[in-house]
């Protein structure tokens, strides 16, 4: 600025004619064009410092420096051309500093990746411009100019223990913030295997320790994805390819810019996969669980005979020839957390039972040994149930049979014959019913009359079965059970039925389910039917006579087993009255009557006095001193002195009432 002010001084003094300046000679005026001759660029703050001599000032806004024509490069494959609208004044004739936006920085990022004069490729860095870089005389300097980089918040290279699920990060100038660990947050970091395996952590934030080194513990997430992107140690993958660590922006605080380039990764204590399995037995041409965390490791698990021999050459070779040569099974272990489910219909199976271990090849191709628990295979029926058919005490059909030391006995009824078990195959839940020997099963008639019987052990696998074709010789019919005559009085309005050694039938329950037969058949018969239990059914609503003829019969079909007797009493049920209360109602000033008359109900007979209401509101006094008279069975005037109010309620209680009201109101008028 000192500079322009001297021309604008030199200008006034020329126009006033001063002699002296006057005599200056012409070529003084001439300038020098500015030169451009080294850079530095602090990547902590963004700031490009460019040094150059006779660098010009500019009247206005800044326009000093055009940063559109300032290309940075690492003198090898990458460049790029500062992209601001803005322009920065030179500080000096030899100095200019301009702050970038973070855009700018972030692109710089990818070529400026350590500090010093050199990028981690080996190349070195430059800084060029284009003609009218600092004013109009300013020429283009492509010459490689150097620029040295500093500050360099970078991760350089990381190290993974596959043992501990411990990462170390290595890096330069990396930045500690105050507070609880937040240091490096490892959800902008993404692990590779260099080719299509990639993973963004999702542990938790942890501490630096030191400028040039943290530590990440990796949660039991990250650790089981991470067995899907190493397949061996060391820094490459079995198919060459180098393990990678990047770091997305903000993975070193707030403004630490990202690290995307090739940040090697060294792999440490892999391990071959280990087996965790006990014995099972299985049946053919059904289902081998797997259960989950079988496998430490994520690969190809395989289901070979036991007395397969595994040596160390060729060996996942010779698994998928048994696997080609249906003899052996294989499944994708995607995830070691997920149980697996292996059909063993594609086995070339002509035994009845053999044995089967399995053996799990990671993705890096290593080997587990084979498992010590054993798969048994089997293809024979289940053995023969010892058990016997009879009547069931009550109804239907009881089987005795006896089942060995923890196992127990289930039981299926159908209409159709049933296939028999295999040795050791699971027995259908759903389909089947738990059953203790000796009691009645009681859905079998001689249309569904195929009743199987299973023994399972604690695991639910079928070890003994057998099937009875039944005939009316095996199942004892439910039969009609009739009521002896029951009484009824007029006031009756209930009559209950109960079923005694026998249950009612679920579902629902109607008139038609009974015969009724005396005085009150056709009242009974319409009335509400309602089941309080197995056992009692309860018939409301009905309006019954006096009589005692009146019987119940409770029909075959309405029963679920059979009812040795039935009874059936006439009773009375009366609802409890309560109390109702009004809304409140409006006294205007000259009202001197209040009328309350019941809905749905009757006032009770006898005298009607204060003590049989409630009152509240402005005139609750007033009313409970004035004059009642019962004009009907459902209306009561007071006739009080009264105040205007929107306030006044009335409750009519439950002993004033003869017959429950559903609701009760107030008003308020004048009688002359």
């Amino acid at each position: 600025m000192a500079r322009k002010k001297l021309k604008m001084l030199t200008t006034l003094c020329l126009a006033v004619g001063l002699i002296g300046l006057a005599s200056v000679p012409a070529k003084a005026a001439e300038v020098t064009p500015p030169a451009f001759t080294s850079a530095t660029y602090d990547e902590s703050t963004g700031k490009l410092t460019i040094t150059g001599t006779n660098l010009v000032a500019k009247e206005g806004t800044p326009n000093d420096i055009v940063l559109s024509k300032v290309t940075i490069t690492d003198s090898k494959s990458k460049s790029y051309t500062l992209k601001s609208k803005g322009e920065l004044n030179a500080s000096s004739t030899t100095t200019a500093e301009i702050t970038l936006s973070a855009k700018e920085r972030a692109a710089l990022a990818a070529i400026l990746d350590k500090d010093g004069t050199a990028a981690a490729n080996g190349g070195t860095y430059q800084i060029d411009v284009q003609a009218g870089w600092n004013g109009t005389t300013s020429k283009a300097d492509i010459s490689d100019n150097a620029l040295t980089v500093s500050n360099v918040a970078g991760l350089t290279s990381a190290t993974y223990d596959c043992s501990t699920g411990k990462i170390v990060l290595t890096g330069t100038n990396l930045v500690a913030t105050t507070g609880t660990p937040n240091d490096i947050l490892p959800k902008y970091l993404t692990i590779t295997d260099g080719a299509s395996k990639s993973y963004k952590l999702t542990s938790p934030a942890v501490e630096i320790t030191s400028a040039t080194s943290a530590e990440i513990t990796l949660n039991a997430k990250d650790k089981l994805a991470l067995q899907s992107v190493f397949d061996k140690n060391g820094t490459t993958s079995t198919a060459g390819n180098a393990y990678n660590i990047k770091a997305a922006y903000g993975w070193n605080g707030k403004t630490t810019l990202a690290s995307l380039g090739k940040n090697a990764l060294t792999v440490s204590n892999f391990a071959a996969p280990t087996i965790t399995f006990t014995d099972v037995t299985v049946v053919y041409k059904k289902y081998i669980a797997i259960p989950a965390n079988t496998s430490t490791k994520l690969g190809t698990i395989y289901v070979v005979p036991s007395t397969t021999d595994l040596d160390t050459t060729n060996t996942q070779a010779k698994l998928e020839a048994l696997v080609t040569g249906k003899t052996a099974l294989k499944a994708t272990i995607s995830n070691v957390a997920t149980a697996l489910s292996i059909s063993t219909t594609p086995l070339t199976f002509t035994v009845d039972t053999a044995t089967y271990k399995l053996v799990v090849v990671d993705k890096a191709g290593v080997l587990s040994s084979l498992s010590t628990g054993t798969i048994t295979l089997n293809n024979v029926n289940a053995p023969a149930l010892s058990a016997t058919a009879a009547k069931g005490t009550i109804s239907g059909t009881k089987v005795t049979a006896t089942a060995g030391t923890g196992n127990s006995l289930r039981y299926k009824v159908s209409s159709t014959t049933n296939t028999a078990p295999k040795f050791y195959e699971a027995v259908d839940t759903d389909a089947t019913t738990a059953y203790t020997s000796g009691t009645d099963i009681t859905t079998v008639s001689t249309t569904n009359k195929y009743l199987a019987i299973y023994e399972v052990n604690a695991s639910g696998k079928v070890v003994k079965y057998k099937q009875f074709t039944l005939t009316a010789t095996y199942i004892k019919v439910i039969v009609d059970k009739t009521s002896a005559a029951f009484t009824v009085v007029d006031a009756n309005n209930v009559v209950t039925i109960t079923l005694t050694g026998g249950t009612f039938k679920t579902g629902a329950i109607a008139a038609s389910d009974f015969t009724f037969t005396g005085t009150n058949a056709a009242a009974l018969a319409g009335g509400t039917f309602t089941r309080t239990s197995d056992t009692v059914v309860t018939i409301t609503e009905v309006d019954l006579a006096a009589g005692t003829t009146d019987k119940v019969l409770v029909k075959a079909a309405t029963q679920a087993t059979q009812a040795t007797s039935v009874a059936a009493v006439a009773s009375t049920t009366v609802t409890a009255i309560t109390d109702v209360t009004s809304v409140a109602f409006t006294v205007t000033e000259g009202n001197n009557t209040v009328t309350i008359t019941l809905t749905g109900g009757t006032f009770k007979e006898g005298s009607i006095v204060a003590g049989d209401f409630t009152f509240t509101g402005t005139n609750a006094a007033a009313l409970a001193d004035g004059t009642f008279v019962r004009t009907s069975a459902t209306v009561v005037t007071i006739t009080a002195t009264l105040a205007a109010a929107n306030d006044d309620t009335v409750l009519v209680k439950a002993a004033t009432q003869a017959t429950q009201a559903s609701s009760v109101a107030g008003a308020a008028s004048t009688v002359n």
